[in-house]
Order: C-alpha cells, then sequence, then structure tokens
C-alpha cells in the first residue's frame, strides 16, 4: 500500500479533537451544561491556559501527521507538557478524585507509550520506511537492456518507476556499483545511469541517476497500471478493520 499508517492518522485525529473531549469531560464532572461550563472556562482561564488547552492537543496530532523525526520528538515533548498541565490541574481542582487524574491522563500516557513502541519510532526516524513517499511502480516487460554498452539477453526489466528498477538476471552486479543503461518503453527511448542498491542471485534493483523526469513522462504516457495503488480513506479502513480482525494493525507493518 501507498497510505500512511491508518492507526497514526486516527490518533491524530483523537488529538485534534482532544479539546472538545476535554470539555465535555469537565463539564461532567463539574455538574454544568456543556455550554455554560465553555462560558465560565472561557472566561476564567488566562490567556497562556486557554492556549495550552485548545492548542496544544492539536498541535500534538499535527506533530503525528508530519510523519518526521524532529515532529516525533516534539510530540513527545508537548504529551508530557499535557501530562503535567492536567496534574497540576488535578491537584489545584480535583484532588479528592484519583479517578479524574486517571481519565484526564489515561489519554495521554497511553498515546505516549505506543508512540514510544518500535516500530512506531522507526516510521518516524527512519525515512526509508516513508513508503507513502516513494514514485509508484509499475510492471513492465523489458527484454531488451544495454548495460555499459553491451546487450545483455539475459537481463529483463520486470518492473519500473520514476527512481528505479528491478531487473531479473543470471547475471548480478556488486552492490554499489554505476553503471549506465538503455532501454525503451512504447516509444520512449532511454539512456541513464544507474546505481545498483540491491542484489540477489536471480535479480538486482537499481537507482536512476539521471533523466528521472523523462521516464515519469513516459510512464504517465503510456498510462500501465500502478503495482501499488493508494486507497482512499474509507477502503483503507476496511482493510485495516480486516487488519484487526486477524490480529494484526495495531502497529504499523514494518
Amino acid at each position: 500500500m501507498n497510505n500512511k499508517p491508518i492507526p497514526l492518522k486516527l490518533l491524530a485525529v483523537l488529538h485534534i479533537l482532544m479539546p472538545l473531549f476535554s470539555l465535555v469531560f469537565n463539564a461532567l464532572v463539574s455538574g454544568l451544561p456543556i455550554t455554560q461550563y465553555a462560558g465560565v472556562h472561557w472566561n476564567s482561564f488566562s490567556g497562556l491556559e486557554l492556549l495550552e488547552f485548545y492548542a496544544f492537543s492539536p498541535l500534538a496530532g499535527l506533530l503525528i501527521l508530519s510523519f518526521s523525526a524532529w515532529g516525533y520528538y516534539s510530540y513527545l515533548a508537548v504529551v508530557l507538557w499535557n501530562i503535567a498541565i492536567n496534574t497540576i490541574i488535578w491537584k489545584v481542582e480535583f484532588s479528592s478524585s484519583l479517578a479524574v487524574l486517571v481519565a484526564s491522563n489515561l489519554f495521554n500516557v497511553v498515546s505516549f507509550v505506543y508512540m514510544l513502541s518500535p516500530a512506531v519510532r522507526k516510521i518516524y526516524t527512519d525515512k526509508s520506511l516513508h513508503w507513502w513517499n516513494t514514485p509508484k511502480r509499475f510492471l513492465v516487460d523489458i527484454n531488451e537492456v544495454v548495460i555499459n554498452n553491451d546487450v545483455r539477453t539475459d537481463v529483463s526489466i520486470r518492473n519500473l518507476s520514476k527512481g528505479g528498477a528491478l531487473l531479473l538476471t543470471k547475471w548480478s552486479p556488486a552492490i554499489g556499483e554505476n553503471l549506465s543503461m538503455c532501454f525503451s518503453l512504447g516509444d520512449f527511448d532511454f539512456s541513464t545511469e544507474a546505481k545498483v542498491v540491491h542484489a540477489k542471485e536471480d535479480q538486482f534493483g537499481v537507482q536512476f541517476l539521471t533523466n528521472t523526469d523523462l521516464i515519469q513522462e513516459a510512464l504517465e504516457f503510456t498510462q500501465l497500471e500502478p503495482m501499488n495503488k493508494s486507497l482512499n480513506t474509507k477502503d483503507q479502513f476496511k482493510v485495516w478493520m480486516g487488519d484487526l480482525k486477524q490480529g494484526r494493525g495495531l502497529f504499523p507493518n514494518l
């Protein structure tokens, strides 16, 4: 799939909506109608307190959606701050009820621990796992390939993207080796420099170093079917629910 992990997107949405959930929760605890509590809350809190209440959780949600290392560590700092603020408020206003402390911090603590899990941390700190940013890859059947000015009859390209290709072969170059390649796709002829990024006994993958825009243009013109199409949110949610029923899907699949 070319989609960002849906558990993280759902967690971000919950953070963004958390001020609304907190207003409802606090109104119930105070025994006031939500509209009355919101008015009292708005008039009695300082500007800084209102900023912390209404902005910090949505900020945490946006940091989740950044899918970056700086966003990840900033998120952890923001959530720790929220936990500290909730604890201070509890101590001042609700210290007689431990249940209020648990309820006010439960979501932040669970989400904090979840984000510390190795699978989630890697999504943010290892850009190579950002599969949704990789160019679309297309199945092809290109059997005429010239490598280093040598026509190779034992090499064929089996999938192709703007950034690289997978080649089937009985000959495997060394990882890191630079190759010059010539091949055709429809009415387009290409000559490009490439670097071997992985190799097995019967195949190897290359990253294109030149003419990537021309290759992208040819892929769009020929209208090939992508190998991994992005799902819309509704279909992605259905797939995720199916994964949950089978005991997986809670954490990103690496």
